[in-house]
C-alpha cells in the first residue's frame, strides 16, 4: 500500500504537488481555526512542507513555508489568543517559519544525499555506466519479457585485451582515462533502448533489446570500429574480444543467456583475441 501510493506521488509533476500542499495548508488552517487556541494543530503544518520539500523544488517549497507560517500566524491572531505584547505573535510568526524551512531543508538534503546513494548503488563510480548489479536486474527483466512474447533479444560481452599493459606502462590514471573515455564511446553509440554497463576491471556489457543477429551485428560491428579508431589514435596497446549472443525462444533463464556472451567473449579471446564472433540462440 505504500510503494503504491509513493509511486502515485513520484508519477505527480511538481505543479500538482505544490496545489496540493497548498490545499492542504489552507484545511489544516481552517481547522486550526475551527478548534480554537486551545488545540493546537502547529504539527500538521509540517506534513504539506514535508511533501513539497521532497517531491516538487526550491521555490514551490518555500512559498508553502511562508503560506504555512501566514497562515498560523493569521489562525492564532484570530483566535482570541491574549499576549502581552502585540509583537509576540510576529516573533511565533518568525520563528515558525524558520522552523519550516529548517525542515524542509533538512528533507531536501536527506533526498539528494539518498539519490546520490542509489545511483552508486546501480551504477559504476568511475565510468557512470551501470554495473553489473543493476545490468543484471535489468537483463532479466527484459529477457523475460522477450521470452513471454516471443522477441529477440541481444547481449554483448565486450573485453579489453591486454589492458594491464597500459597500468604497467602509463599508470592507474591512465588506465581509468582509457576505461572512462571507452565507456564514453559506448554510451554514445547506444540507442536509447540499450544499455551499457562496466561489469568490473576492464570488461564491460551491452544489452540490445528487440534485436535480433542482424540488428546486433550492425550495431556491434559499427561500435567495434568506432572503439578501434579510438585505440589506434590513442596509440594504446589494446584491443578488444566481442561475444554476441542474440536470443529468442529460448528455454535459457537470464543467467544462462549471459552466461553464453561471456563463453563467446572468452572463444575469442583464447582464438587469438582482437574479434568478433556472433551466435544465435533459439530452441526453434
Amino acid at each position: 500500500m505504500f510503494q503504491r501510493f509513493k509511486h502515485y506521488l513520484d508519477e505527480r509533476s511538481p505543479i500538482h504537488i505544490t496545489l496540493a500542499s497548498i490545499f492542504l495548508v489552507l484545511l489544516i488552517g481552517v481547522l486550526d481555526y475551527l478548534s480554537g487556541f486551545e488545540l493546537s494543530f502547529s504539527i500538521f503544518y509540517l506534513v504539506p512542507v514535508s511533501f513539497v520539500a521532497w517531491y516538487a523544488g526550491l521555490h514551490p517549497t518555500i512559498l508553502v513555508c511562508l503560506l504555512s507560517a501566514g497562515t498560523w500566524f493569521i489562525v492564532d491572531f484570530n483566535s482570541g489568543h491574549l499576549y502581552s505584547h502585540i509583537l509576540i505573535p510576529f516573533w511565533n510568526a518568525f520563528v515558525r517559519l524558520g522552523i519550516f524551512v529548517i525542515l524542509a531543508r533538512l528533507i531536501m538534503i536527506i533526498k539528494s544525499r539518498l539519490q546520490i546513494e542509489e545511483k552508486l548503488a546501480r551504477h559504476d563510480g568511475l565510468t557512470g555506466l551501470l554495473n553489473a548489479r543493476a545490468f543484471f536486474d535489468v537483463f532479466s527483466t527484459i529477457f523475460d519479457m522477450a521470452k513471454r512474447y516471443n522477441h529477440p533479444t541481444t547481449i554483448a560481452y565486450l573485453d579489453l585485451d591486454d589492458f594491464k599493459r597500459i597500468n604497467d606502462s602509463f599508470g592507474h590514471l591512465q588506465g581509468d582515462e582509457v576505461l572512462k573515455k571507452i565507456a564514453a564511446v559506448m554510451t554514445d553509440q547506444k540507442r536509447q533502448t540499450d544499455f551499457v554497463a562496466r561489469l568490473g576491471g576492464d570488461e564491460f556489457a551491452v544489452l540490445l533489446p528487440e534485436t535480433d543477429i542482424t540488428g546486433s551485428s550492425a550495431a556491434m560491428n559499427t561500435l567495434r570500429d568506432r572503439l578501434n579508431q579510438m585505440i589506434e589514435a590513442n596509440k594504446w596497446p589494446i584491443s578488444l574480444s566481442i561475444g554476441v549472443a542474440s536470443l529468442k525462444n529460448t528455454a535459457m533463464n537470464a543467467s544462462e543467456a549471459i552466461n553464453q556472451a561471456d563463453n563467446l567473449m572468452y572463444k575469442v579471446k583464447k582464438s587469438g583475441k582482437n574479434n568478433i564472433v556472433f551466435e544465435e540462440f533459439t530452441d526453434n
